[in-house]
This record gives structure tokens, C-alpha cells and sequence, in this order.
């Protein structure tokens, strides 16, 4: 079977391949809608996860605090994607997220998290930092 745009397959197209359909084995289906199934359960929910894009409601389950900003040096934020260095991860702990800011700078959690991603084969996910400094006053 040749991948063509109308016409006869291959006609009129230099550089044309033949294209090969492969069938994913059963148990790959099966596993693909096994783990889609899980995480379609989860999402939004207690003891799951929480996608405000799915539920603008969600965003109450945001984890926050607050503090004096006199007793800052710095503070940052990051997307769930870039917080796997911690919760999902485990190679360091927020305070080291802290120092990790203030020595190397955001891309060096980023390159840290999509090593991590790497090494367990698992799917890349957005990863933002915004890291702020001088807090004090003006």
C-alpha cells in the first residue's frame, strides 16, 4: 500500500515510500485502555488528580499558602509538569527546589525533571518556572 494524495498511489510523486500498516499487538490495546480507563477515573477527584482545563473547579484544589513577603528572599512558581522533581520524581524537596533556583537557575530543574522523564519512560508534561528575587522593598 503506498501513502498517496489522490490519484494512483505513488503517481506523479518523487521520494513516495511504501507505507506499511502494523497492527499494535491485543495487549497493547488492552493496557492503552486499561491505564486511560485509570486515569479518566482519577481525574478531578479526591485522591486523584486535578485538570482545571476539564473543570475550572478544579482550581480549588490548588495547593497554596501565604506568608509576609518581608520574610522572603525569594519564591517561585512552578506547573505541575516542572513540581515532578518532587512529587512524582522525589530527587529533591521544595526547600532544595529553593536552592537549586538560587544557584543553577530554572532550566536546571527542567533538565533534571526531563532526565527523569527520560529514565522512566515516561511522557513529558509542560514544566514552567517563574522564579522571582529582590522581593524587598524598592
Amino acid at each position: 500500500m503506498y501513502s498517496s494524495i489522490g490519484g494512483t498511489p505513488g503517481a506523479g510523486f518523487t521520494g513516495v515510500r511504501p507505507f506499511t500498516w502494523q497492527t499494535p499487538r491485543p495487549s497493547a490495546c488492552d493496557d492503552y485502555r486499561r491505564v486511560l480507563r485509570d486515569m479518566r477515573a482519577n481525574r478531578n477527584r479526591p485522591g486523584g488528580f486535578w485538570v482545571a482545563k476539564d473543570d475550572p473547579g478544579a482550581a480549588e484544589e490548588a495547593i497554596t499558602g501565604s506568608c509576609q513577603v518581608s520574610g522572603l528572599s525569594a519564591a517561585a512558581l512552578l506547573s505541575n509538569g516542572a513540581g515532578r522533581i518532587v512529587d512524582l520524581f522525589g530527587l529533591t524537596d521544595w526547600p532544595g527546589v529553593m536552592a537549586t533556583l538560587a544557584s543553577g537557575g530554572s532550566s536546571d530543574i527542567i533538565r533534571r525533571v526531563r532526565r527523569a522523564e527520560d529514565r522512566r519512560a515516561v511522557a513529558a508534561d509542560d514544566a514552567t518556572i517563574t522564579y522571582c528575587t529582590c522581593l524587598g522593598p524598592a
